[in-house]
Protein backbone atom coordinates (compact mmCIF):
# COMPACT_ATOMS: atom_id res chain seq x y z
CA UNK A 1 0.00 0.00 0.00
CA UNK A 2 2.87 2.37 0.84
CA UNK A 3 4.46 1.81 -2.58
CA UNK A 4 1.17 2.51 -4.34
CA UNK A 5 0.59 5.75 -2.40
CA UNK A 6 4.18 6.84 -2.97
CA UNK A 7 3.87 6.15 -6.71
CA UNK A 8 0.69 8.21 -6.96
CA UNK A 9 2.30 11.04 -4.96
CA UNK A 10 5.36 11.06 -7.24
CA UNK A 11 3.20 11.09 -10.40
CA UNK A 12 1.22 14.06 -9.07
CA UNK A 13 4.38 15.84 -7.87
CA UNK A 14 5.96 15.52 -11.33
CA UNK A 15 3.10 17.64 -12.65
CA UNK A 16 3.81 20.49 -10.24
CA UNK A 17 7.49 20.33 -9.24
CA UNK A 18 10.67 20.50 -11.26
CA UNK A 19 12.72 17.33 -11.57
CA UNK A 20 15.59 18.69 -9.49
CA UNK A 21 13.33 19.70 -6.60
CA UNK A 22 11.53 16.36 -6.56
CA UNK A 23 14.72 14.33 -6.96
CA UNK A 24 16.31 16.29 -4.13
CA UNK A 25 13.36 15.71 -1.83
CA UNK A 26 12.99 12.00 -2.59
CA UNK A 27 16.67 11.13 -2.54
CA UNK A 28 17.55 12.44 0.89
CA UNK A 29 19.24 10.11 3.34
CA UNK A 30 17.75 6.91 4.63
CA UNK A 31 15.54 6.82 7.72
CA UNK A 32 17.36 3.81 9.10
CA UNK A 33 20.56 2.08 8.17
CA UNK A 34 20.66 -1.58 7.15
CA UNK A 35 24.09 -2.93 7.81
CA UNK A 36 23.82 -6.53 6.70
CA UNK A 37 23.87 -7.56 3.07
CA UNK A 38 20.98 -9.94 3.72
CA UNK A 39 18.77 -7.13 5.06
CA UNK A 40 19.58 -4.96 2.03
CA UNK A 41 18.86 -7.83 -0.38
CA UNK A 42 15.54 -8.49 1.33
CA UNK A 43 14.60 -4.80 1.22
CA UNK A 44 15.51 -4.54 -2.49
CA UNK A 45 13.34 -7.56 -3.35
CA UNK A 46 10.45 -6.22 -1.27
CA UNK A 47 10.58 -2.77 -2.91
CA UNK A 48 10.87 -4.26 -6.40
CA UNK A 49 7.87 -6.54 -5.77
CA UNK A 50 5.81 -3.72 -4.20
CA UNK A 51 6.46 -1.34 -7.11
CA UNK A 52 5.64 -4.02 -9.64
CA UNK A 53 2.20 -4.51 -8.06
CA UNK A 54 1.67 -0.81 -7.35
CA UNK A 55 2.20 0.03 -11.02
CA UNK A 56 -0.34 -2.60 -12.06
CA UNK A 57 -3.03 -1.03 -9.88
CA UNK A 58 -2.38 2.57 -10.90
CA UNK A 59 -4.63 4.29 -13.41
CA UNK A 60 -2.92 5.16 -16.67
CA UNK A 61 0.46 4.18 -17.99
CA UNK A 62 3.24 4.36 -15.43
CA UNK A 63 6.48 5.42 -17.11
CA UNK A 64 10.04 4.80 -15.99
CA UNK A 65 10.68 8.18 -14.33
CA UNK A 66 7.90 7.99 -11.70
CA UNK A 67 8.79 4.34 -11.04
CA UNK A 68 12.47 5.15 -10.64
CA UNK A 69 11.86 8.15 -8.37
CA UNK A 70 9.45 6.14 -6.22
CA UNK A 71 11.91 3.26 -6.08
CA UNK A 72 14.69 5.64 -5.05
CA UNK A 73 12.53 6.99 -2.22
CA UNK A 74 11.44 3.55 -0.98
CA UNK A 75 14.91 2.02 -1.17
CA UNK A 76 16.54 4.93 0.65
CA UNK A 77 13.94 4.72 3.39
CA UNK A 78 14.61 1.00 3.71
CA UNK A 79 18.26 1.86 4.34
CA UNK A 80 19.57 0.78 0.94
CA UNK A 81 22.10 2.96 -0.85
CA UNK A 82 20.43 3.72 -4.17
CA UNK A 83 21.13 6.02 -7.09
CA UNK A 84 18.85 7.31 -9.83
CA UNK A 85 20.31 6.81 -13.30
CA UNK A 86 19.11 8.39 -16.51
CA UNK A 87 20.22 7.39 -19.96
CA UNK A 88 19.50 8.46 -23.50
CA UNK A 89 19.72 6.73 -26.85
CA UNK A 90 19.09 7.72 -30.41
CA UNK A 91 15.96 5.93 -31.58
CA UNK A 92 15.13 4.99 -35.13
CA UNK A 93 14.35 8.06 -37.17
CA UNK A 94 16.82 10.16 -35.19
CA UNK A 95 14.61 11.01 -32.21
CA UNK A 96 15.98 10.86 -28.69
CA UNK A 97 14.73 8.19 -26.29
CA UNK A 98 15.31 8.38 -22.52
CA UNK A 99 15.07 5.88 -19.69
CA UNK A 100 15.36 6.11 -15.90
CA UNK A 101 16.34 3.33 -13.53
CA UNK A 102 17.63 2.82 -9.98
CA UNK A 103 20.87 1.09 -9.07
CA UNK A 104 22.04 -0.26 -5.74
CA UNK A 105 25.75 -0.73 -6.14
CA UNK A 106 26.11 -2.24 -9.60
CA UNK A 107 22.70 -3.95 -9.51
CA UNK A 108 19.73 -2.50 -11.37
CA UNK A 109 16.80 -2.80 -8.98
CA UNK A 110 14.08 -0.71 -10.64
CA UNK A 111 13.66 -0.10 -14.36
CA UNK A 112 15.88 -2.72 -15.92
CA UNK A 113 15.09 -3.20 -19.60
CA UNK A 114 16.53 -5.81 -21.90
CA UNK A 115 18.31 -3.08 -23.87
CA UNK A 116 18.93 -0.52 -21.13
CA UNK A 117 22.68 -1.02 -21.48
CA UNK A 118 22.32 0.52 -24.97
CA UNK A 119 21.42 3.82 -23.31
CA UNK A 120 24.21 6.35 -22.85
CA UNK A 121 24.23 7.03 -19.12
CA UNK A 122 24.24 10.66 -18.11
CA UNK A 123 26.55 11.57 -15.22
CA UNK A 124 25.07 10.74 -11.83
CA UNK A 125 23.97 13.60 -9.62
CA UNK A 126 23.49 12.72 -5.96
CA UNK A 127 20.05 13.87 -4.80
CA UNK A 128 21.45 16.38 -2.31
CA UNK A 129 23.65 17.94 -5.00
CA UNK A 130 20.75 18.33 -7.41
CA UNK A 131 18.79 20.26 -4.82
CA UNK A 132 21.70 22.39 -3.61
CA UNK A 133 22.99 23.42 -7.02
CA UNK A 134 19.56 23.87 -8.57
CA UNK A 135 20.69 21.84 -11.58
CA UNK A 136 18.60 18.94 -12.70
CA UNK A 137 21.20 17.27 -14.92
CA UNK A 138 24.72 18.21 -15.98
CA UNK A 139 24.59 20.70 -18.82
CA UNK A 140 20.98 21.72 -18.17
CA UNK A 141 20.22 25.28 -17.14
CA UNK A 142 19.29 25.73 -13.46
CA UNK A 143 15.66 24.98 -12.71
CA UNK A 144 15.13 23.08 -15.98
CA UNK A 145 11.97 21.05 -15.67
CA UNK A 146 12.50 17.54 -17.04
CA UNK A 147 9.17 16.13 -15.94
CA UNK A 148 7.30 16.85 -19.19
Amino acid sequence: MRAWLALIAVRVALCFLSFDRLHGALGRGAVRNRHSRLEQDTARKRVKWALHWASRFTVGKVTCLPLALTGLYLLRHEGCPADLRIGVQRARGGSLKAHAWVECGQEVVIGGLEDFMDFHQLPRIPAREARRTGRSLPGCPPGRDLSH
